[in-house]
């Protein structure tokens, strides 16, 4: 139980780090490279929410092994959690966006600022991704809702 505790605090208090960038910060010093950090944020609070979820799961013997890659544990998340659990189809899809930016982030070797959104790149320019505080507040709603059903676990 005290990984399941332990998860919740960190996916509350990335949540709480992305909420503040995107609502208090950004708007503030309107630097869309906070855009990156709401991201990142956004990701690490998605991710402990599931973990959470999972150990959780684990610990009831409801999901017998818990795998250790990202693709597993979404499979079974998505799989097993989600329909059981009521939780939002959605969730699943932006922890897969989120998690496809900060690998195109951390792989690309040209980003930039455009207007209000930040442009990350791939190798050879084929393939760019744009984040905007829009999009990222939209997600913000909806990881808000799955995070009070993780709150719910203790």
């Amino acid at each position: 139980m005290e990984q399941v505790r332990r998860a919740v605090l960190e996916a509350n208090n990335s949540f709480k780090t992305a909420d503040h960038l995107a609502y208090v910060s950004y708007p503030l010093l309107k630097d869309n490279r906070l855009l990156l950090a709401i991201t990142q944020n956004l990701y690490v609070a998605g991710l402990k929410g599931m973990d959470a979820i999972l150990h959780y799961e684990q610990l009831y013997k409801r999901i017998n092994i818990l795998p250790v890659d990202f693709e597993s544990r979404m499979q079974i998340f998505e799989r097993n959690v989600v329909p059981r659990m009521k939780i939002r189809p959605d969730v699943c899809k932006i922890l897969k966006d989120l998690k496809y930016i900060t690998q195109q982030h951390r792989n690309s070797p040209m980003e930039f600022s455009r207007r209000e959104k930040f442009v990350i790149c791939n190798d050879d320019y084929t393939t760019m991704k744009t984040i905007d505080i829009e999009m990222l507040k939209s997600y913000i709603v909806v990881m808000r809702e799955f995070l009070q059903q993780v709150n719910g676990l203790n």
